[in-house]
């Protein structure tokens, strides 16, 4: 009998332990917040007419990639990354199109992705 009533004993304590901590966590509530500097609206670039330029001696290598983009506002950066690797490569604007050459040129089984980033500042600071 006497054991029974420890081992009861034990499982409230272990109970009541759980139930504290659980009420503890559940109690927790962070106030909301806001952080940042300033405020705008952003918004996408549209990439699209992707060409892949073939090396003229070797067409298992790509030497240029051009582009269109459009949005809101013109960029005044863009870079891109075909790679596995982050290598951003600078691209040129104008007129609605990027043109990002490759020096060396970069075989086609080397281009995996598409990512594209483009901004209308080249310095955040310039809004």
């Amino acid at each position: 009998m006497f054991r029974n009533f420890k081992t009861l004993l034990f499982v409230l304590v272990i109970l009541t332990i759980a139930g504290a901590a659980y009420a503890f966590a559940a109690n927790n509530t962070i106030a909301p917040s806001n952080a940042g500097y300033g405020t705008s609206t952003i918004s996408g670039y549209t990439i699209g007419d992707v060409v892949y330029n073939l090396d003229d001696a070797n067409p298992k290598l790509v030497n240029q990639i051009t582009f269109s983009i459009s949005g809101s506002v013109e960029p005044a950066l863009v870079k891109l990354n075909v790679t596995s690797e982050e290598s951003w490569k600078d691209c040129s604007y104008n007129l609605g199109t990027a043109v990002c050459a490759f020096t060396p040129a970069i075989a086609l089984t080397d281009i995996t992705k598409f990512d594209v980033v483009a901004s209308s500042s080249l310095n955040p600071e310039d809004n």
